[in-house]
């Protein structure tokens, strides 16, 4: 329902090229590389996929995934967590693209008939690792808001005013002011 890319930004790495830029190029979508040393254009994607990542690791860790199908639906699940998350405007960033909010495999009235199978395990027990697995990725994307919340506020406390007054045998680290001609003075020196 989205159509083509129009525009498609990129690292310039090798598993971009070749046959995958020709068949954007083919398409008509504009391809942009961005340069080794230039990772700053790209700083909020890299952003996110920090954040995805600490978000999988602490869904594979505590729902002990160890199988490709497990690994699978951890990823699954940090993905759905992360984009349906509330940003800005009310809104998550799959309602913003696609309208509404898919359903889940373990809500009512879903369609029982798509999800994942594993070996050993009836249907509404895979229903149940899913679950909890989707759940766990969205307790570790709120935890990352909170902290990124905590951090934020820490940094926007204002300094303490007044004179600093050092306790005895606490270290302190302090700079010398520079003279009018730029030289630095020396412990001692005038």
């Amino acid at each position: 329902p989205l159509g083509i890319p129009i525009v498609f930004v990129c690292d310039q790495d090798g598993s971009f090229e070749g046959i995958f830029i020709y068949n954007l190029t083919v398409i008509g979508t504009q391809v942009f590389m961005i340069p080794t040393g230039a990772h700053h254009q790209l700083g909020p994607i890299e952003r996110h996929n920090y954040i995805w990542a600490v978000m999988f690791e602490k869904t594979v860790d505590q729902m002990a995934a160890i199988t490709k199908p497990q690994i699978d639906v951890a990823a699954v699940a940090c993905t759905c967590a992360k984009n349906n998350t509330f940003k800005r405007c009310g809104k998550t960033s799959t309602q913003a693209v696609f309208g509404t909010t898919p359903r889940l495999p373990a809500e009512l009235l879903a369609d029982q008939t798509d999800s994942m199978v594993f070996d050993n395990l009836t249907q509404s027990e895979m229903l149940q690792y899913t679950d909890q697995c989707r759940l766990v990725a969205q307790r570790s994307i709120y935890d990352w808001q909170v902290q990124e919340h905590l951090r934020r506020a820490i940094n926007r406390q204002s300094s303490v005013s007044g004179q600093f007054e050092p306790e005895v045998g606490m270290r302190v680290g302090f700079y010398r002011s520079q003279s009018a001609h730029g030289v630095r003075r020396l412990p001692g020196g005038k």
